[in-house]
């Protein structure tokens, strides 16, 4: 019999576009996620920490606005 044990699982859905951010800039996210000493980046616009996020960010908005722009056409609206 064997002990219980959890995990965490995520599983994502991108485009080739976001894969391709996602690719160069992952290692920054993981860095900061996994060590928790990590300085305060959210108002350093010099650091790679602020860019990675704002261009994963930004990524995000864009193919938010991507999937709407493509159901509100074919609904016909």
């Amino acid at each position: 019999m064997g002990f219980p044990s959890s995990a965490w699982l995520e599983i994502q859905v991108t485009t080739q576009l976001k894969e391709v951010v996602k690719f160069i800039l992952h290692g920054y996210y993981e860095e900061r996620r996994l060590n928790p000493n990590a300085r305060s980046w959210q108002w350093d616009y010099m650091s790679d920490e602020f860019n990675a996020s704002h261009v994963g960010h930004t990524m995000h908005f864009l193919e938010g606005s991507m999937i709407q722009i493509r159901d509100r056409h074919s609904r016909g609206a």
